[in-house]
């Protein structure tokens, strides 16, 4: 009689290890995913922050370019604007981007090397191809962080490889 008690006993324990095992695996499992969450809602909002600096970055690029005059205190602020783009970059770890550092460069390259000057500034009309290479220059990289972003929260193990793999 002795016996069959200590084996209920023994069984018990076991059910009990059991359950506290499941109950801590998924307390583990639930917290790694909500910080995984939170850690992608987080990079969402520094993006966002980055698209809408690209985007006025842009605006004061047009703006600077078809203005009637050359206005130094517009270009300072563009050049701000453009040293600031990769640390914001590094802060959302989005420096393995492809061709992330020729994008960075192809935007400052657009906007400041020709028409900067003083000396040589005109007016640039509605089509000129000075705009559209700044549009397209900010266009690139804003498709490019999407597409890393994209790639790098939305898209499963398997899906990466397979896209690797292409």
């Amino acid at each position: 009689m002795n016996d069959v008690a200590m084996n209920a006993g023994e069984v018990l324990w076991w059910r009990f290890g059991i359950t506290w095992g499941l109950i801590i695996v998924g307390w583990i499992v639930i917290n790694w995913q909500n910080n995984k969450r939170e850690t992608r809602k987080e990079r969402r909002i520094l993006l966002d922050r980055l698209i809408m600096s690209l985007s006025e970055l842009e605006s004061n690029a047009l703006q600077f370019h078809t203005a009637d005059n050359h206005d130094p205190e517009i270009l300072m602020n563009i050049i701000r604007r453009i040293k600031r783009i990769w640390p914001q970059i590094e802060l959302l770890r989005m420096t393995k981007v492809p061709n992330i550092e020729h994008l960075s460069y192809n935007i400052r390259r657009t906007i400041t090397l020709k028409n900067a000057d003083a000396s040589n500034f005109h007016k640039q009309g509605p089509n000129s191809k000075i705009l559209l290479q700044i549009s397209d220059a900010i266009d690139s990289m804003v498709n490019a962080l999407e597409t890393e972003f994209s790639f790098k929260y939305h898209y499963s193990f398997i899906d990466k490889k397979i896209f690797l793999r292409n």
